[in-house]
């Protein structure tokens, strides 16, 4: 919901920044282009960056990454009207903005908190924070339209740092377990400490092998990660050429 409203609100409040002529002063006929330009910029790094994004929630953790994602996140957005006039900054630090929210979107916390047979019900409801994001960012852009140009993108970054904090209080660790089969059938669930402790490399490695094992148990996966790759096209098309 956070990273949404944040994505949200820069994409809203960012043809008044370009025709700004205190700040980008970019024709009225070339904003949309130049709108499009910065979108593109931001999709395609948070889409090369994605794969890696996964290893990162299981060798660092949930709260060390989402935490301090958001905050970066916040400063980031504080930081836009500071870009101009240097247009090839204002699409570094998008593309900043979107790779972060892209850390935050991918969290496993729907896996990590719900059970297997409740999961598609999780993930519908957890669709909520989607639209309760766009409510939010619709609220902050009517709230601070009078305001000046450097407000209106510092108010809604301390709200978002605001709203992080709660989650200091809410994320918990899963923790990694292993399963070991008993002579009896039965099968013992234990926290698997070895994994916990492995060092950087070593676990980056069993990870890869570990999932390219499960791609090649269940191919299905493949044709999931092709319809998201078309999904993540469209999206960087759209936000071209729309």
């Amino acid at each position: 919901m956070v990273s949404i409203s944040a994505g949200a609100y820069v994409n809203t409040q960012m043809p008044y920044l370009l025709q700004d002529p205190n700040y980008f002063d970019v024709p009225f006929e070339k904003v949309g282009s130049s709108v499009g330009s910065v979108l593109f910029a931001g999709s395609l790094s948070s889409t090369l960056l994605t794969p890696f994004m996964g290893y990162a929630y299981d060798i660092i953790g949930r709260k060390m990454i989402i935490i301090p994602a958001i905050l970066a996140l916040a400063v980031q957005l504080s930081l836009i009207p500071y870009s101009a006039p240097h247009f090839w900054l204002l699409m570094i630090f998008r593309s900043v903005m979107s790779i972060l929210m892209r850390l935050v979107l991918v969290k496993p916390l729907v896996m990590d908190y719900i059970k297997s047979e409740s999961r598609g019900v999780g993930v519908g409801l957890a669709g909520y924070g989607f639209i309760f994001g766009e409510l939010i960012m619709i609220s902050m852009f009517e709230a601070t339209r009078k305001m000046s140009m450097t407000m209106q993108y510092w108010v809604p970054a301390v709200i978002i740092a605001t709203m992080t904090l709660s989650l200091i209080f809410l994320i918990r660790e899963p923790t990694i377990k292993q399963c070991k089969k008993m002579p009896d059938g039965t099968v013992v669930v234990s926290p698997n400490k070895v994994i916990e402790d492995m060092p950087f490399w070593p676990r980056v490695k069993k990870l890869t092998a570990e999932a390219f094992e499960e791609i090649k148990e269940r191919p299905k996966y493949i044709f999931v990660f092709v319809c998201l790759i078309v999904s993540r096209l469209m999206n960087v098309l759209f936000a071209v050429y729309i």
